[in-house]
């Protein structure tokens, strides 16, 4: 139904299934970034995470050598195990 709309919402199923990439620049990656982190430090305060979300971020990070988001996202992971 939603990719027959003419401005369809696109999940993240939607274009591993189609095998495409999202290739944004360096100011944007920063501010995309950023709003990333600002997501997942709310998610854990409020504690309302996906855990499936945060795991699979941790991976992308590790791959791409991004630390920052990745310290985030181990401690979110630490902080899962405690609970």
């Amino acid at each position: 139904k939603e990719k027959a709309k003419e401005l369809p919402t696109l999940k993240d199923n939607d274009f591993i299934n189609e095998g495409q990439k999202i290739y944004i620049d360096d100011n944007n990656k920063k501010i995309f970034l950023e709003k990333l982190k600002k997501d997942v430090e709310m998610r854990l305060e409020k504690r309302y995470t996906s855990w499936r979300l945060l795991t699979s971020l941790l991976i992308t990070m590790q791959k791409r050598k991004l630390p920052t988001l990745q310290k985030l996202l181990n401690m979110a992971l630490e902080l899962r195990s405690r609970l």
